[in-house]
């Protein structure tokens, strides 16, 4: 292997055991150095029990923690490496990945900032982790199943492994001035490259105990024999005493002769370097991991920062300065390193504190947590839930007294803790990431435009690809579809078709999986997919459908049932030739009083029917009955309300009650009377909320078309009215709602 000298110095830093303290000593030497004006790159090889960024963390923003968290490194290159050898058909191929691997651009896509390049006039402080979650192109596998069939062995033997740690060591000497890489202990193959194929030095850490002494002084040996002196070795005691104890002076003596003995040292270089490189255990150490300035009010007086200063110079080869960190940064990374939790029950409390400290202890929490979940496995799922959930609440909570970006970042930072969740657990987490995106959408970013709505509901449903198999999950991907099918039944109706179809097997899945009855039941599904087939000109398969759903609800007495029969049978009505088949779908369909709210445009269909019929006066009076009844359930919309949202709505209605008002005057009973006086009045209403919604959108040209047409229509109404004995004031209710919005057409210009 042809090794360069070029550039800056590769140090791997190596104990052959582990808990002495090597990790914290190269993160301490690697932010020294480049808050000095160094270009550092640390880098995890570490294969088997990664987390170098551990150390850093609080250093990084959580966007740029969670980057570094997920990126590709170390095991992500060599598998790269491998499988473009595997896949290169011609010698062309090998000379084209080797220019690239050459060039750099591989290593370069895995070495990522842990402090913004900002706070740096020259220097840098980049990192390459031990690997990303999931591992490899084509057939990604996880980190653990990765590095378990991975063998370096083979590595080198059969996939040019030398050439690869050639370009990955060139590389890192160009670009950088100090390469730290934390080793692996042992003897573990990785071990071996980080001591004697990569390096130009290698820090043997180590505490005074003989198992460490004779481990390092064996690896040292094997370093000195294999490379003939050409990386210098220097041996780093770690948590020495403060005191100078006579066990500890004892123990000092026989690493001094192990390293002379077997390790290459020399007697005074030995001496030197335990004397001078010693870290000495210190007291009263935060329980977080975190780089030694951080942790002291002032690092020139604080005795470990001046060790990792020594240490720092004696692997730089160069002065190293104290940095004294500002109060603001040394504040920011001890709210970033403070694990802060608190009870769900404290999060219900806050609801009632006042806006400013809703939102400023939200935010401290907030902070916890995306710590928590980068580096501690994570906060309680509970616990998770009802921060989100007050995050998304704040708007509600705390009306305008805050700005509208503040709770937008809030929320998006709360979202992003969901997400974190999803990617690293999609089985149980995909559903409330889909919840809780939707909610945060409706909240700060509604995709009001029929376009924009169809591609957010389908990103909605590719989040749940990768959830767990449950009734929730299922349930709710029947909802996505359901309105996917809706969103794209105009331009796409065989898509929708396919939606609508993908929606029923969902609901029989969640049904499979333990859902209740009524959250599963598919017959509305059903319903729109008559309505669909309908609209398509697919008249027979509409019916066969409709029939399918009668099968199921005729019989029923509940109201859900009840509502579902009658739009079958409007339905039918509607695809009836048949007079008398249509007459009976009409009867059975008024037996449901809400019948008229669930199908708008089919009042024209119902006039042509009822006109047909032998008995037209007593069914002009069923359906006027349930256009504008005498009564109305407060849980249900007004008829009157409900047609006098649109000019189009509107003329439907007036236009049928004319007519079905003329009907049922032909043969009057007792009773037609009273029924028109509530149609008259409805009328009225109608027109009132028109009127009420011209205030609001404005009449222009296209409108007041709508309005005109609208209005031709009273007369007649009137007039079938006054024949009938409709009291006075009633019909003048109606005169005066036509002439109110009547004026409006006269003094409305454009």
């Amino acid at each position: 292997m042809v090794v360069s000298d070029r550039g800056g110095r590769i140090t791997t830093f190596y104990s052959f055991k582990g808990g002495v303290g090597r990790t914290m000593a190269l993160a301490n030497v690697a932010f020294l150095a480049a808050m000095n004006d160094m270009r550092v790159l640390v880098m995890d090889w570490d294969l088997e029990a990664p987390g170098l960024d551990v150390y850093f963390r609080g250093l990084s923003d959580p966007e740029r923690a969670r980057t570094i968290k997920t990126a590709k490194g170390v095991l992500d290159l060599a598998i790269g490496w491998r499988d473009r050898v595997l896949r290169a058909d011609a010698p062309a191929d090998v000379d084209a990945m080797l220019r690239e691997y050459e060039a750099g651009r591989p290593f370069a896509d895995c070495a990522h900032n842990i402090l913004d390049p900002r706070q740096f006039e020259r220097g840098a402080l980049d990192i390459i982790g031990a690997g990303s979650k999931w591992i490899g192109e084509e057939e990604p596998v996880s980190y653990a199943q990765a590095l378990a069939r991975f063998s370096w062995t083979e590595f080198f033997e059969h996939y040019g492994g030398g050439l690869f740690i050639e370009r990955l060591r060139n590389w890192a000497k160009a670009h950088y001035d100090l390469v730290l890489i934390d080793s692996r202990t042992g003897f573990a193959d990785v071990a071996g490259i980080c001591t004697i194929q990569l390096p130009d030095t290698v820090a043997l850490s180590f505490i005074y105990n003989r198992q460490n002494i004779e481990g390092i002084a064996e690896v040292a040996r094997s370093i000195h024999a294999d490379r003939d002196g050409a990386v210098t070795m220097r041996a780093v005691p770690m948590r020495t005493s403060r005191q100078g104890l006579l066990d500890e002076a004892e123990a000092r003596a026989r690493a001094i002769s192990a390293l002379q003995r077997s390790g290459g040292f020399t007697l005074d270089s030995a001496r030197a370097d335990l004397e001078h490189l010693g870290i000495r255990a210190a007291q009263n150490v935060p329980f977080y991991e975190t780089i030694a300035p951080f942790a002291t009010p002032s690092a020139r007086d604080d005795q470990l920062s001046l060790d990792y200063r020594r240490l720092a110079e004696a692997i730089a080869g160069r002065d190293i300065q104290m940095v004294e960190i500002p109060a603001s940064w040394r504040e920011t990374v001890s709210r970033r390193l403070e694990y802060r939790t608190v009870t769900s029950g404290y999060l219900e409390d806050l609801r009632e504190a006042d806006p400013v400290r809703i939102v400023d202890e939200l935010e401290r929490l907030l902070e916890g947590a995306v710590e928590a979940e980068l580096h501690d496995g994570g906060v309680d799922g509970e616990y998770l839930i009802a921060l989100v959930d007050l995050a998304l609440e704040l708007d509600s909570l705390v009306f305008d007294e805050i700005e509208h970006e503040v709770l937008d970042g809030l929320a998006q930072k709360a979202l992003d803790l969901v997400r974190t969740r999803q990617d690293t657990d999609p089985l149980h987490w995909s559903l409330a990431y889909a919840v809780y995106l939707e909610r945060y959408r409706d909240i700060y970013n509604f995709p009001g435009e029929p376009r924009a709505m169809e591609s957010f509901v389908r990103e909605l449903d590719e989040i749940l690809h990768g959830a767990a198999w449950t009734a929730p999950v299922m349930l709710q991907r029947a909802d996505y579809r359901r309105r996917l099918a809706h969103l794209t039944f105009d331009d796409s109706p065989d898509q929708a078709l396919i939606y609508l179809d993908d929606a029923i097997a969902f609901l029989t899945a969640a049904r499979e999986n333990g859902a209740d009855p009524q959250s599963s039941d598919d017959t509305d599904l059903l319903l729109t997919r008559a309505s669909f087939l309908e609209g398509l000109g697919r008249i027979d398969d509409a019916k066969t459908t409709g029939r399918l759903v009668l099968e199921r609800t005729e019989r029923d007495p509940r109201p859900d049932r009840r509502r579902q029969t009658a739009a079958v049978h409007l339905m039918l009505l509607r695809l009836e030739n048949d007079p008398e088949a249509a007459i009976r779908h009409l009867e059975r369909a008024m037996e449901d009083e809400f019948v008229l709210l669930t199908a708008p445009g089919t009042l024209n269909k119902i006039v042509q029917v009822v006109a047909r019929s032998s008995h037209r006066a007593s069914h002009a009076l069923t359906v006027i009955h349930r256009m504008a009844p005498a009564r109305m359930s407060r849980s249900r919309q007004n008829p009157a309300s409900f047609f006098g949202r649109t000019f189009p709505f509107a003329k439907e209605y007036v236009t049928a009650s004319a007519a079905l008002a003329g009907m049922a005057a032909a043969k009057p009973t007792p009773e037609t009377t009273a029924v028109l006086d509530n149609l008259v009045r409805a009328n009225a209403a109608v027109l009132i909320n028109l009127d009420r919604r011209s205030e609001t959108i404005g009449m222009g040209r296209a409108l007041r078309r709508e309005a005109s047409a609208v209005l031709a229509e009273i007369p007649t109404l009137l007039q079938v009215a006054s024949l009938v004995g409709v009291p006075v004031d009633a019909i003048q209710s109606l005169v005066r709602a036509a002439d109110v919005l009547e004026a409006k057409l006269g003094g409305t210009g454009e």
